[in-house]
């Protein structure tokens, strides 16, 4: 969230590989997600990209307690279970 313009260049670039390639079947996610907040932030931020599938990466303690919520918000959720060990 700290650096909007850096994750803009990078959801950019993520929409035009998925154009040139007539719209693959791309699935993105934001990594270090901790709360619903950041989940929503995240996803409204890659839609307007045209992203269709958008996750979060399940790693914290917080977001494992709260990953209800946070997949309310998200298309879909990994869980990094080595991190969360």
């Amino acid at each position: 969230m700290a650096r909007e313009d850096l994750l803009d260049a990078q959801l950019l670039a993520l929409a035009q590989a998925r154009e040139a390639v007539d719209g693959c079947d791309l699935w993105v996610m934001a990594p270090m997600v901790a709360t619903q907040e950041e989940a929503e932030w995240f996803v409204r931020r890659a839609r307007s990209f045209g992203l269709p599938q958008v996750g979060v990466m399940v790693e914290t303690p917080a977001a494992a307690l709260t990953a209800e919520q946070l997949l309310g918000a998200a298309d879909f959720a990994s869980i990094g279970t080595n991190d969360l060990l």
